[in-house]
């Protein structure tokens, strides 16, 4: 896959998803779901600025 930075922003979707659907199960699992959420964006930003500088 070269296409990392659609993944990462596949993979944020995702665990904002995913922090909605556990939340009445998994305690906190909203405020994982954003962390991993804003982690999956940052190297999502990272990886496009070194796509761009190549």
């Amino acid at each position: 896959m070269k296409n990392y930075v659609t993944a990462c922003v596949c993979l944020f979707a995702a665990s904002i998803s995913a922090g909605i659907g556990l939340q009445d199960i998994v305690p906190y699992s909203m405020i994982m779901g954003v962390g991993m959420a804003v982690l999956f964006l940052l190297l999502a930003a990272v990886l496009a600025g070194k796509k761009k500088t190549e």
